[in-house]
């Protein structure tokens, strides 16, 4: 397992972030934290191990990203979600994947921009 999860952390890398402040329209990188914030291992048929890394501003978490190994297969699945309020943006090798606007006070899972769930491999292929 230790692979698995040492494989997700580079994946991870691969990944950045950044957000647009809406009073003053300031873009701010965010930091993507080394190590996930939380691992899982599922006792099912699916879903072999989990991890949770987060992009943050200081010590509060924006934008998480969520892999998780499919079991019996050389494979990830990939989802983005958004925690913070502001403006998302998160691009993979340099390339904007994926964009939640600013939140304006509606609940963050009614926008329908607050996640998105893909196979790794579509990044790789160029289909997202």
């Amino acid at each position: 397992m230790t692979h698995i999860k040492e494989a997700m952390k580079e994946k991870a890398k691969e990944f950045t972030a950044y957000e647009i402040e809406y009073a003053t329209g300031k873009k701010t990188d965010l930091t993507l934290l080394s190590e996930p914030i939380y691992v899982y291992v599922e006792d099912n048929m699916w879903i072999e191990l989990g991890a949770m890394f987060a992009f943050t501003m200081g010590t509060n978490p924006e934008v998480l990203i969520v892999f998780e190994c499919v079991r019996g297969k050389v494979s990830f699945n990939c989802e983005i979600l958004r925690v913070g309020g502001e403006e998302m943006h998160v691009a993979w090798k340099d390339r904007e994947i994926w964009r939640s606007d600013r939140g304006d006070g509606q609940p963050r899972t009614k926008s329908p921009t607050a996640y998105i769930s893909f196979p790794y491999s579509d990044l790789e292929k160029g289909i997202l």
